[in-house]
């Protein structure tokens, strides 16, 4: 049928191990992506603002996360329909 597409539709979740912190405690944060559409999605970035009271940890992080400015960006690698991306794991302190 004409106007009949294979579009992505992404959840997007991120959970922390802990629910509260002190000063010093590292909290490991994950982000899942979930496609629940019917076509793959690709090129795909999640950016995610932190407050700058935490500090990014690159050493203990997934490769896919780099810090910009007081940004976290997540590079997603193709998440294909009905599917679920591997977690991508970043930690702060």
């Amino acid at each position: 049928e004409v106007g009949d597409c294979d579009d992505p539709l992404l959840v997007v979740e991120k959970t922390a191990n802990v629910e509260e912190a002190t000063f010093g405690d590292v909290i490991r944060y994950t982000v899942t992506v979930e496609n629940q559409g019917t076509g793959t999605a690709r090129n795909v970035f999640v950016v995610d603002d932190i407050i700058p009271e935490l500090t990014f940890l690159p050493n203990q992080s997934s490769s896919e996360c780099q810090l910009a400015s007081n940004l976290i960006v997540l590079l997603v690698k193709p998440v294909h329909k009905r599917g679920i991306g591997n977690p991508i794991l970043f930690d702060n302190y």
